[in-house]
């Protein structure tokens, strides 16, 4: 362990990713476009989220990412986009 000042770990990451910069995603399909021709692709900067989930929930989201061989965060991210769109089409 080093001498001085110790950071928390939420600290200690917040500093490693000022550090790193943001993450630029290789690209994101989109699944339906207007005339319904091929998904258009377009790349966006990630931002970092937290959150805390129930025991059994993140369990059974690290199963499922795991089996279809997926990243949590593209999994968490779909979920989300779906979510909002039915919000926003009411």
């Amino acid at each position: 362990m080093t001498k001085g000042k110790s950071l928390s770990i939420g600290a200690a990451m917040k500093n490693r990713m000022q550090e790193q910069g943001p993450v630029k995603q290789e690209s994101v399909e989109l699944a339906v476009t207007p005339d319904d021709s091929a998904p258009t692709q377009v790349s966006e900067v990630l931002e970092p989220f937290n959150t805390r989930l129930p025991t059994g929930l993140h369990r059974r989201l690290k199963l499922h990412a795991a089996s279809e061989r997926m990243k949590i965060q593209d999994i968490v991210s779909t979920a989300l986009e779906a979510f909002l769109d039915k919000k926003e089409s009411k």
